[in-house]
């Protein structure tokens, strides 16, 4: 059961302050916004489902808005607020940033990629307008994810083969896995810590 309330979560986050992500290892810098807000029935987080696009390593897959730092950007938050706003037509706005998580990288070695994850958290549900690069949005009640109903192996395709990978299960027969689900599984460990959650690192991407 995730009790937490809006406030809390924010307490909960105090140890992970907002600050400019360095340049590491020569790997590219990408940032994703993971936008709470506070409604009747709880807390609910926004994910969105990418489009299906040749090239696109993510492509068709749950995710969190966000994606590549540009030269415009002067910081990773920056980029997350840039690409939010791109994708689902969403404001975000510095002093709405809650937390920066730490940073992580899909497992995949020929990927050189850094994700910043970035808080944000709202007391009103913000219109959603989306553009090519997405293809669904749901807004997930934050107490699915501590259930243990949700959890799941599935199959994927890999390179090297099929692969059977842990993730989230949703009503609606969307699969939440891979970087996602590791960035999701920090933030609940944060915010819920006495919630059930698969700890084994083999379920990593």
């Amino acid at each position: 059961m995730f009790t937490c309330s809006l406030d809390d979560l924010i307490i909960k986050l105090r140890n992970f302050p907002v600050h400019a992500a360095s340049e590491s290892n020569g790997s590219q810098q990408a940032a994703v916004s993971l936008i709470v807000v506070e409604t009747e029935s709880g807390l609910q987080l926004l994910l969105i489902q990418k489009a299906h696009r040749k090239g696109d390593l993510w492509s068709g897959q749950m995710a969190f808005p966000g994606g590549h730092k540009e030269s415009k950007d002067k910081t990773l938050l920056d980029t997350a607020i840039r690409e939010t706003h791109e994708e689902v037509g969403i404001e975000l706005h510095h002093d709405t940033c809650v937390a920066q998580l730490t940073r992580c990288a899909p497992l995949k070695r020929r990927l050189p990629l850094l994700v910043t994850p970035y808080v944000f958290a709202s007391s009103l549900i913000p219109s959603v307008t989306m553009n090519h690069e997405v293809s669904d949005y749901i807004w997930l009640p934050l107490d699915v994810l501590t259930k243990h109903d949700y959890l799941h192996f599935q199959k994927v395709q890999f390179d090297q083969g099929v692969v059977e990978v842990p993730g989230f299960l949703l009503p609606s027969g969307q699969f939440i896995w891979g970087l996602t689900f590791r960035i999701l599984r920090s933030f609940i460990e944060i915010v819920e810590p006495d919630a059930f959650f698969i700890k084994d690192e083999s379920q990593r991407r």
